[in-house]
């Protein structure tokens, strides 16, 4: 294969560290390493800051752009500004393709703006396009009125879903593909030897009522009130808007848990820190209730040696075999 120029952009509604950026970072890194040359096009500063700490010799460019239209709000303001930020994006995106004219380019979109505005020009200017969606389908895009567009432009892409749950609600999209995450090898050379004193229990996920935190924080209890004698522990690292109701459900169910320091909430923590966690834990929880586009945790918590649990909601589940792989539980 010819080496690709590629141009990954990035324009989210609100910029917050999750599986799509590291898995953005991860492929970036695996298509360097292969030769192909990458650019960063964004106004996402915590994707922007991976990739300056990881691949400083990536070319990035920071610029702020309409918010895509997921919201009421950003919805109006799209249609209003859209003539201009279509304007604007594409005016980089052809700086791109006169720097890069005749070669191979690929246009990588990971956000809605984007795929909209963008799509058209850089298919007539012959680029490969490709979307990815990651974040979990809603009304925000099945009851969008740009909708048209989206399934317009989607004839001439290649759009990628992580699991075959996330695919379902677009399934009329032309080109749709489900191809699941994963993560670097390298990661597992930190694998340590877990400890056979202790048992702990991780749990890493963005605190919003449809991950089920307060469902594992309930579980832990009941685990041990029925195992007294053993030395167990819960950490539970991110952050969101329900951290202070499951701190608080937390002291209800184990008011003694800040002198015993039962659960521990580690709040948001850089990558570096999370693969420590991973190394102490016997066991990864990812308790989601609703559809979790893939749960990238999951595969890196398998590859640092934690047995794992996870919900049916979870996309990856559907690669699992529960009671062999990782134990798959219903999600409520």
């Amino acid at each position: 294969m010819k080496n690709l120029n590629i141009l990954i952009t990035r324009f989210p509604f609100e910029s917050q560290l999750g599986g799509e950026e590291l898995h953005t970072l991860h492929l970036a890194e695996g298509l360097i390493g292969r030769g192909h040359s990458v650019s960063l096009l964004t106004s996402c500063p915590v994707l922007e800051k991976l990739f300056e700490e990881k691949l400083p010799d990536v070319n990035i460019k920071h610029i702020e752009a309409c918010k895509p239209p997921v919201s009421a709000w950003s919805l109006i303001s799209f249609t209003l500004f859209s003539p201009f930020c279509f304007l604007y994006l594409n005016f980089f995106l052809i700086k791109f393709w006169l720097k890069n004219r005749g070669q191979n380019n690929v246009l990588y979109s990971l956000s809605l703006n984007e795929k909209l505005l963008m799509s058209p020009v850089a298919a007539l200017l012959g680029f490969n396009v490709v979307w990815v969606e990651h974040a979990r389908i809603g009304n925000w895009l099945t009851q969008n009125p740009w909708i048209v567009f989206y399934w317009l432009w989607s004839r001439f892409t290649k759009v990628i879903t992580p699991s075959a749950g996330t695919a379902a609600p677009i399934k009329w999209v032309k080109n749709l593909n489900v191809i699941c995450h994963g993560v670097k090898l390298g990661d597992s050379k930190s694998l340590k030897k877990k400890s056979t004193t202790e048992f702990n229990i991780l749990c890493i996920a963005r605190l919003s009522a449809d991950k089920g935190v307060d469902y594992l924080i309930k579980a832990f209890k009941k685990l041990i009130d029925h195992n007294p004698d053993v030395c167990i522990s819960l950490s539970i690292a991110g952050n969101g808007p329900e951290e202070a109701n499951l701190k608080a459900l937390t002291n209800q169910l184990l008011p003694d848990n800040q002198s015993t320091n039962q659960v521990q909430f580690l709040g948001k923590i850089p990558h570096a820190e999370v693969i420590k966690e991973y190394e102490k834990a016997n066991v990864l929880v990812l308790p989601s209730t609703e559809h979790d586009p893939f749960g990238l945790t999951i595969v890196e918590g398998m590859i640092m040696g934690c047995a794992v649990v996870c919900t049916s909601v979870c996309g990856a589940s559907e690669f699992l075999e529960s009671g062999v792989e990782a134990i798959v539980t219903p999600e409520k």
